[in-house]
């Protein structure tokens, strides 16, 4: 897509080699983005960042606090925002309402869906003050927008998230479910005549989880 660039996640499977495994997995992405804005896109030209804070279809990947702190420092230096993602993440997926929380950074946009309906058709966007009384009314639509019905459903989720402690829940059911994950990889390896054994690994955030299997 023309003006838009990507960066590697800062995840080790990503660096494909460039830097050794004992280097802290913010550095390759924070120099890539560096190296990108040198070359390609200077700050000045550059809208936004737009990152996830848990990497979804790439793995379930939680985004490193460090990682969302030094995009918030360089948004902040080079007067660009940050547009969050919390699509799949959010609503409570991660034991907070919004993943991005756990870093302790504030976005200037972010973007929810998926569990605010609870399976309902609706997404919303959270910005600064500042930002959304620029907008023309009636200049921002979507294909979610004007159901009634998607609504009452939203109210209803947060009523429900609020008086039946599902933070609370999903904290103790993420304990559970990461301890099962994790047994996995010291079950015995099944008989078999091949002279390795089965690895497995479970990463992820409470119950946004994603268990890898290796041999």
């Amino acid at each position: 897509m023309h003006g838009v660039f990507s960066i590697p996640f800062p995840y080790w499977h990503q660096s494909s080699g460039v830097l050794p495994p004992s280097t802290p997995t913010t550095s390759l992405s924070h120099q890539q983005l560096d190296l990108l804005q040198a070359q390609q896109t200077a700050p000045s030209d550059t809208d936004a960042i737009f990152v996830e804070p848990v990497l979804g279809k790439g793995g379930y990947l939680p985004a490193p606090p460090e990682f969302l702190q030094g995009l918030r420092e360089r948004c902040d230096k080079h007067g660009m925002m940050l547009i969050v993602d919390e699509v799949q993440s959010g609503v409570g997926r991660t034991g907070a309402w919004f993943a991005v929380e756990e870093s302790g950074v504030r976005p200037d946009i972010m973007v929810i869906a998926k569990g605010l309906g609870n399976g309902f058709p609706i997404s919303g966007v959270v910005s600064r003050r500042e930002l959304t009384d620029k907008l023309v009314p009636g200049s921002m639509g979507g294909t979610y927008a004007g159901s009634a019905v998607s609504c009452a459903a939203a109210v209803a989720v947060n009523k429900v998230m609020c008086e039946e402690n599902i933070l609370e829940n999903v904290n103790t059911r993420s304990h559970e479910l990461f301890s099962a994950l994790n047994a996995l990889k010291y079950d015995p390896p099944p008989k078999t005549t091949h002279p390795r054994r089965a690895r497995a690994r479970a990463h992820g955030r409470r119950r946004v989880r994603c268990p890898k299997f290796k041999r």
